[in-house]
């Protein structure tokens, strides 16, 4: 058929028109389903509330259901247990490192010494220890009487009532001199009590363990003889 004016006829413009328009509304039809079924799988995953794994003291992970109940699943998961529970050995390391340093030190070494101790304590510990240190003037104190304690512990044991407090035994030889040259000494029999709170492992803090509280009582003390050298 000939083509007026070298542009097609009216009817089969039309035609054209039509099947582009039918090709429209499928393609809208079928972008229109799929948002629906996008939109109804994000309601369904924001909707369950999330899965949580809770360790238990001695590694046992137990996975809590959807529903907020403990799911039953006898299987530990190997990769929180063996990772993230504080061992036994851990916590009787924390424990000697912080009576060796609080109770370990020289006029030289005792500001580093407590700088370190003071960093195993939680933060409301340390702020009311450094407090106390303060306003008694403690480690100028003990570095006028140029004061030495050495510690020695004997023994290590946890409460068989609560697996984070710690029990130690450990003599202890206290020396002093006013004048830096005459000095007069005392050895003590001494037990520690050290409570300790499991929390995040950081850089800093790699054991995830630190001092929540301490307490030291004297058992017995004597005069003690410094040895000329």
């Amino acid at each position: 058929m000939a083509v007026l004016g070298g542009t097609a006829p009216y009817y089969e413009k039309d035609g054209a028109l039509r099947a582009y328009a039918n090709r429209v509304v499928f393609l809208c039809g079928l972008l229109g389903l799929v948002v629906v079924v996008l939109a109804a799988i994000v309601l369904v995953t924001r909707s369950k509330p999330p899965v949580i794994i809770r360790v238990g003291p001695d590694g046992e992970a137990t996975v809590i259901s959807p529903e907020g109940g403990a799911g039953i699943n006898k299987k530990t998961i190997e990769s929180v247990k063996a990772s993230e529970v504080p061992t036994e050995v851990d916590k009787k390391n924390v424990v000697i490192g912080f009576v060796n340093t609080y109770w370990g030190y020289d006029e030289h070494t005792l500001p580093d010494h407590w700088s370190k101790a003071l960093n195993m304590l939680t933060r409301n510990l340390e702020r009311d220890v450094y407090g106390k240190m303060t306003a008694e003037g403690t480690v100028g104190a003990l570095q006028g009487t140029h004061d030495k304690s050495d510690v020695t512990i004997t023994n290590v044991e946890a409460d068989q009532a609560d697996p984070l407090v710690f029990h130690v035994l450990a003599t202890r030889i206290d020396m002093n001199s006013k004048d830096g040259k005459s000095y007069s000494a005392e050895k003590m029999a001494e037990s520690y009590t050290i409570h300790l709170v499991e929390t995040d492992r950081s850089i800093a803090n790699p054991g995830g363990l630190l001092v929540s509280g301490f307490k030291r009582d004297e058992i017995s003390s004597e005069p003690y003889v410094i040895e000329e050298k």
